[in-house]
């Protein structure tokens, strides 16, 4: 009798399967590392002949961007070829040489334009991403002739070898019934490509689909998708489950656009069912999230194009996940005593700096972790008269989950440095499979500061590796400007997928979330002679806070339904004493940054009138003497930047701009913009930037001095 297997894994791992089996009687495919792939990478940019004057200043051009670091470039290089190879547009080692479109060749061919945007978007210089176009020959020849591959190669090996081989495809299609594709909205487009193949049996170009740009590169709702009368086939069945607003692997070639949205035109016959019901996230987390991603309407009310969501005040998944009915039920106290105490599931708390976050966040989860614990006794002691028959002293255990989130994986080392200072079990991604909790244990015994917590380790993990998990209690911390949402997509013009990231971030929660930013950050600072000090400057909260701020600085409700939002105005000991006489052995620890103030800083009293008109001469001749540096410049006048460099850095220096960071054009807004005194006043927020001081052109310089002395002068 013919038994029903079931197999489980990724696509690339079906891919690999797909090669192994139906290509078994040839030499195996070998899929390299990535340390290998650099090592090739360098190989490539070796082999750049210096008689090609064209190559070499290309390959100059694209050292100076990377900052003369050699290791930087080929990062870079390797980052272009793996999004062009996951984006579908790059040939397959064994296929041939890339062919741009010039009015003959093949519909499925592009522009170097496209190549280039592409790499842009990610935040690679255009100097790196045409060297990277221009000996990406070179490097899938050099697969070619070693039988190897990158791991972004796979899906699309698997595809050319399928439509090739109508045998193997035959085969495949034949042997599967049913396909479960879940993230759907992370599918990148050449996995798509082989997902379509198998499913439907035939071939057809995306470039038919009359995309005026490529997949990759369109917006959510972008691509206008026209129905047609196409043939049903008698195909496997498939199950896809996924949501656009979840999408966060565009830097990896996913495409919403061309998966989700594009998923009737792929399978005409196919049924889309909207899931309206949220069974883990409770409604006040889910308005802020929704509030992330543009949509100021409350969720339960109606949309136009989407169902009525449904959602619950008390999170049923939280309740599934408590195994006893004794649990249950002290959840159900929980929330309605300690988790709404406030009345909010979303707090905001600022704090002086990182290390005062890693803090702050330690001791919440100690107190709320011994708050369930208290409420697990005392139900033990409702639920029954005699309470050594349900269990033993010291038995109680804290089985929630809770984690913390950050933005990039070099923040965790403070947390998990604080977390084992306040006895709290801890797994990080490295960590797991490995005794980090009886790691933690030994330092606590150790330093005998704080005992160790009965309850469930908490995973200390990056937003990207929260996806597809789920936690009680979530933490996000750093939100920040400059560090959330990510520099680089500021100046590319990719916030919509930091919104997404934040989304995800969010609605990891099942009972509450607290989000924690600095007012202060430490930062590098290199004097005139090269010298490297440690400074502190003055950082402002994270944009994306401000969208979910309860209520507006009119003291009006905004942004729908928000009541669950609380921002604590709770201010700490190192806030307090910023601006006082400190002592000595205080001096180093609280320095104030310069030009800090604080919120509740005093206004400019009337009596200082005098002071302020004497300011304004001072401006004002300084604008004039800036608006002329700055003509010189734009008329690339010879040793126009060299001499008016350091009169702007003075200029600063007096109206108390020393350090920090300056605001600048994007390289977008540059070219738009020209020669314009004054651009920056004149640009939206989307093509400004931040830039550190001492890192600034002479241009940038003086452009921000001219928004510096207007904004003053208003």
């Amino acid at each position: 009798s013919w038994k029903k297997k079931l197999w489980s894994g990724t696509i690339h791992s079906f891919a690999i399967n797909i090669l192994q089996k139906q290509n078994s009687k040839t030499t195996p495919l070998q899929i390299i590392s990535t340390r290998e792939m650099r090592n090739r990478i360098r190989q490539c940019l070796g082999r750049i002949n210096t008689s090609s004057k064209e190559r070499m200043m290309l390959y100059k051009n694209a050292l100076d961007d990377a900052r003369q670091s050699i290791h930087s470039l080929i990062q870079h290089v390797l980052r272009c070829l793996e999004l062009w190879k996951e984006a579908g547009i790059l040939p397959s080692p064994y296929v041939g040489s890339i062919h741009f479109k010039n009015g003959i060749e093949e519909k499925s061919q592009v522009s170097k334009d496209d190549f280039i945007e592409l790499a842009m978007r990610l935040g690679i210089p255009e100097s790196i991403a045409a060297l990277a176009l221009e000996i990406s020959g070179d490097y899938q020849t050099l697969h070619a002739s070693m039988g190897s591959c990158d791991p972004a190669d796979v899906a699309t090996i698997a595809y050319e070898y399928l439509k090739s081989s109508s045998e193997a495809l035959y085969e495949i299609r034949s042997k599967l019934k049913q396909i479960i594709l879940d993230e759907y909205q992370d599918v990148s487009v050449s996995q798509h490509q082989l997902l379509r193949l198998i499913i439907t049996g035939r071939d057809e170009e995306i470039q038919e689909r009359s995309f005026q740009k490529l997949p990759v590169l369109l917006k959510e709702r972008e691509a206008k998708i026209q129905k047609k009368d196409l043939v049903c086939y008698n195909v496997p069945k498939l199950c896809a489950a996924g949501d656009p607003n979840q999408s966060i692997y565009g830097w990896r070639g996913a495409a919403p656009v061309l998966t989700v949205d594009g998923f009737r035109k792929d399978f005409p016959q196919g049924v889309v069912v909207h899931l309206n019901k949220s069974y883990r996230l409770p409604r006040n987390i889910l308005n802020a999230a929704n509030v992330l991603l543009g949509r100021t309407n409350s969720i339960t009310k109606d949309k136009i194009h989407e169902p009525e969501v449904i959602c619950f005040t008390t999170s049923p998944a939280a309740i599934k996940s408590k195994k006893s009915p004794i649990e249950k039920h002290a959840l159900l106290q929980i929330d309605d005593c300690v988790i709404n105490e406030s009345k909010s599931s979303v707090i905001i708390q600022g704090l002086w700096d990182v290390r005062e976050e890693a803090k702050f966040i330690a001791k919440e989860i100690r107190r709320r972790s011994k708050e369930r614990l208290d409420t697990y006794d005392k139900t033990f002691r409702e639920l029954s008269q005699t309470k050594q028959e349900l269990h033993v002293e010291g038995d109680i255990f804290d089985d929630s989950d809770v984690a913390i989130m950050v933005r990039s994986k070099h923040e965790m080392g403070l947390f998990e440095h604080t977390l084992e200072e306040y006895g709290i079990p801890f797994i990080t991604p490295s960590s797991e499979g490995k005794s980090s909790i009886s790691i933690s244990k030994m330092r606590e015994q150790s330093k005998k500061q704080f005992s160790m917590i009965p309850m469930k380790p908490c995973k200390l993990i990056t937003m990207h590796q929260a996806k597809g998990d789920e936690f009680d209690d979530v933490y996000l911390a750093s939100w920040t400007e400059g560090n959330f949402p990510h520099p680089s997509t500021v100046e590319t013009n990719r916030l919509h997928e930091e919104r997404r990231i934040a989304y995800v971030a969010l609605t990891r929660a099942r009972q509450r979330v607290t989000i924690t930013y600095s007012f202060i950050k430490r930062a590098a600072y290199f004097g005139p002679k090269g010298e490297r000090s440690t400074v502190t400057e003055q950082v402002e909260p994270s944009q994306f806070l401000y969208d979910i701020m309860p209520n507006s600085s009119k003291g009006e409700e905004v942004n729908g339904d928000l009541g669950g939002v609380e921002w604590s105005n709770a201010v700490g000991f190192k806030e307090l004493i910023a601006g006082r006489d400190l002592p000595p052995h205080f001096a180093k620890s609280y320095r104030v940054p310069n030009g800090y103030r604080s919120a509740n800083a005093s206004k400019v009293h009337s009596g200082d009138e005098g002071i302020k008109e004497s300011k304004s001469k001072n401006q004002h001749e300084m604008l004039e003497a800036v608006q002329v540096g700055l003509k010189s410049i734009f008329n690339r006048k010879r040793g126009a930047c060299k001499e008016y460099k350091p009169k702007f850095r003075a200029m600063l220096r007096e109206i108390g701009k020393e350090r920090g960071r300056a605001i600048v054009l994007t390289k977008y807004a540059r070219k738009v913009r020209g020669n314009d005194i004054n651009a920056l006043e004149k640009s939206p927020e989307v093509d400004l930037s931040a830039r550190a001081l001492s890192r600034c052109t002479a241009e940038q310089l003086g452009l921000y001095l001219t928004y510096l002395l207007n904004t003053d002068n208003e």
